[in-house]
Order: C-alpha cells, then sequence, then structure tokens
C-alpha cells in the first residue's frame, strides 16, 4: 500500500506528462515505422486523437510531401 504523498504525487505527474514529454504526430509517425515497437498498443492514443494508424501516416506524407500524389 502506498502513502497518500507517493499517490498525490503520481498524479501530479501524470497529469502534468503531456506538457512536459509531448507527443506529436511525428513522434507516432516514426513509432508506427519501428518494427521493434510492433508490440506497443497505441489504439488509446489513437481513439483521443480520433485517428488512425493509416490518416497518420498519410498525414505525414502529405506534410513532408513525400511521393504523395493529390488526385
Amino acid at each position: 500500500m502506498e502513502s497518500p504523498v507517493i499517490r498525490e504525487l503520481k498524479i501530479l505527474l501524470l497529469d502534468n506528462l503531456n506538457k512536459r514529454f509531448p507527443v506529436v504526430s511525428l513522434h507516432i509517425c516514426a513509432f508506427l515505422l519501428d518494427p521493434a515497437q510492433l508490440k506497443i498498443d497505441i489504439t488509446r492514443y489513437l481513439a483521443q486523437n480520433q485517428t488512425t494508424k493509416e490518416l497518420t501516416l498519410l498525414d505525414m506524407m502529405k506534410k513532408f510531401r513525400i511521393h504523395y500524389d493529390p488526385q
């Protein structure tokens, strides 16, 4: 059983995690392209950002104009 101080510290750290270590779509794109990361589940991130793996990669392709052919 953890003390109230430790519990409060964990809450404060988690609440500010996005401010301290922001995750941007470029990070997610790199994550998706790294075969070593296949077992890590990012469905919660994708749901929170209302996107999919495919859309994230497509957005990066558009952003950096990587073989993007707008038809």
